[in-house]
C-alpha cells in the first residue's frame, strides 16, 4: 500500500493504493489535523505538509480569538481588527468636528455615546486585544517553521 500526500487550495489530499489496486482518496481539512498529526506515523507525512496543515489550524483559532467580542468596562464591543478601525476613525472624526463626544454601537447595537477620553479607551482596548491576538498567532507561525520533527510541531499551540 503507498501513500501519498498532494497540498491542494483545498486542503491536504491523502491518496493511497490499495492492495487490491483500488484508489483512496481523502481531504484532510483543518480540522482534521489535530487528529491527523497523532495518527500518522512520522515518516508517513512530509514535514512540509504538516507545518502546513498545523499552521491552518493556528490561523482558524487566530480568526475565531481575534474577532471575538471585548468587554470595555460595563459593555461589550465586537473585537478584530476592522472594528478597531472603525472606532478609532469614528473618535477622530469627533476630533476633527470639534466635539467633545462621539457615539459608538456595541455588539448589540445599542449606542453608546462616550466623551473622547472614554472613547479613546475603548479603541485602545479593542486594537491591543487585536495585536495581542496578532501577536500569538505569529508567534505560532514562527514556532512551527521552526519546529523540526512531528513532535515539536504539534506542540505548538495558539
Amino acid at each position: 500500500m503507498t501513500t501519498l500526500w498532494k497540498l491542494s487550495q483545498y486542503g491536504l489530499i491523502a491518496s493511497r493504493t490499495l492492495d487490491s489496486g483500488a484508489i483512496e482518496s481523502r481531504l484532510i481539512t483543518a480540522i482534521d489535523a489535530d487528529e491527523l498529526a497523532t495518527a500518522l506515523p512520522a515518516d508517513t507525512i512530509p514535514l512540509s505538509d504538516l507545518r502546513n496543515t498545523r499552521k491552518d489550524v493556528i490561523r482558524a483559532a487566530y480568526e475565531l480569538d481575534s474577532n471575538s467580542n471585548i468587554l470595555v468596562g460595563t459593555v461589550t464591543y465586537q473585537g478584530g481588527f476592522d472594528s478597531a478601525i472603525k472606532l478609532d476613525a469614528a473618535k477622530r472624526l469627533a476630533e476633527a468636528a470639534g466635539l467633545t463626544s462621539v457615539t459608538f454601537y456595541d455588539a448589540s447595537d445599542v449606542a453608546q455615546t462616550l466623551t473622547l477620553p472614554d472613547a479613546m479607551v475603548v479603541v485602545l482596548t479593542v486594537a491591543g486585544a487585536y495585536q495581542a491576538s496578532l501577536a500569538k498567532k505569529q508567534a505560532a507561525m514562527v514556532a512551527i517553521d521552526a519546529a523540526s520533527t512531528k513532535t515539536k510541531i504539534n506542540a505548538v499551540t495558539y
